[in-house]
C-alpha cells in the first residue's frame, strides 16, 4: 500500500473524530496524514525493515498510530476505522473536498438527508434540501452548489497537451527560487500519460518553508489545499491539483521513482 493511501485513513479518522467532538486528536491525525504524505519512503518499506517501531521514526507518529499504520500494511484495513465506516457510510474524502463542507457538516447531511455521495450532495442542493438544516441556510446552499461545480472540474481529466505548459511554468517559477537547486515533474505527467488527474512536482532544497511559500504564492494558485513541513498541495485556477514535495538531495532519485509510479510499479 502507498503513501498517499495510507494517508487516506488517517485523514477519515480525523474527520470522524472530529464529527465526535474529540478535542485534540483530530489535528494530531491531520497532522499525522501529512508527515506519512511527505516521506520520501515508502512506509510498507520501512514496516518490512522494523516494524511499528521503524514507524514511529517518522515525525508526528506516536506508538498508537504506529500500530494502526502497522495493521493496515498487514491487513489492509483498520479496526477503528471500519467501526466509523459502518457507523457513518459516507464518501467522506469526495464530501470533504467540496468547500464549506467540513466532517460535522458531513455528519449534518448523513444524519437528516443521508446523503452519502457527492452526487447524492448535488442531488439535495438542487431541490433546496440542504437550507433547512441546523448550521446551513440559503446561502451556504448557493456556495455549495458553486463549490460542487469547480470539484467537478477539477476532477475531469486534462489532455496532457494542455496540462504540461502549466506545469512547466511552476517549475520554472520554483527553480527560480534562491535555495533551491533543483525541481523536476513526476508522477503522471512525467509518464506521458494523455490525459492527468493532478500533478506531482519534487523540488530539492535544503529549507523547505522558502519553497513553500513562493509555490503558494504563485498567481496561478486559487487555492493552497494543504499544507505540511516538507509538502503542499493546491489548486490551480483551471481546476487542476499540484502536489509539491520537497526532498533533500540524497533522497531526490528515490523519491522521484517513487512519485512517478505507476502505482503498481509501486506495490
Amino acid at each position: 500500500m502507498r503513501n498517499p493511501e495510507l494517508a487516506r485513513f488517517f485523514r477519515d479518522l480525523a474527520a470522524y473524530l472530529e464529527m465526535d467532538d474529540v478535542p485534540f486528536k483530530p489535528r494530531a491525525y491531520e497532522k499525522a496524514a501529512l508527515a506519512i504524505e511527505s516521506c520520501d519512503r515508502p512506509l510498507a518499506e520501512l514496516h518490512l525493515e522494523g516494524g511499528a517501531k521503524a514507524l514511529c521514526t517518522i515525525p508526528g507518529i506516536g506508538k498508537s498510530m504506529a500500530e494502526k499504520l502497522a495493521e493496515i500494511l498487514t491487513t489492509g484495513k483498520c479496526q477503528a476505522h471500519e467501526v466509523y465506516r459502518l457507523r457513518m457510510p459516507v464518501d467522506l474524502a469526495a464530501l470533504t473536498a467540496v468547500e464549506g463542507v467540513g466532517p460535522k457538516a458531513v455528519k449534518v447531511l448523513y444524519d437528516h438527508l443521508g446523503i452519502r455521495t457527492i452526487e447524492d450532495l448535488a442531488a439535495a442542493a438542487r431541490a433546496g434540501k440542504i437550507r433547512p438544516l441546523p448550521h446551513f441556510g440559503e446561502r451556504s446552499e448557493q456556495r455549495i452548489l458553486k463549490a460542487l461545480t469547480v470539484v467537478q472540474a477539477g476532477t475531469a481529466r486534462q489532455p496532457l497537451a494542455v496540462v504540461l505548459p502549466l506545469v512547466e511554468a511552476v517549475v520554472e517559477t520554483l527553480a527560480s527560487v534562491r535555495g533551491v537547486e533543483r525541481v523536476a515533474i513526476a508522477g503522471s505527467i512525467r509518464r506521458r500519460r494523455e490525459t492527468i488527474g493532478d500533478a506531482d512536482l519534487l523540488a530539492v532544497a535544503r529549507k523547505a518553508e522558502p519553497v513553500m511559500r513562493a509555490f503558494a504564492g504563485i498567481p496561478e494558485v486559487a487555492r493552497v489545499l494543504g499544507r505540511g513541513s516538507t509538502k503542499c498541495s493546491v489548486k490551480l485556477a483551471t481546476g487542476l491539483q499540484v502536489d509539491l514535495r520537497v526532498v533533500p538531495a540524497e533522497s531526490f532519485g528515490a523519491a522521484l521513482l517513487y512519485f512517478t509510479g505507476s502505482k503498481a510499479h509501486n506495490v
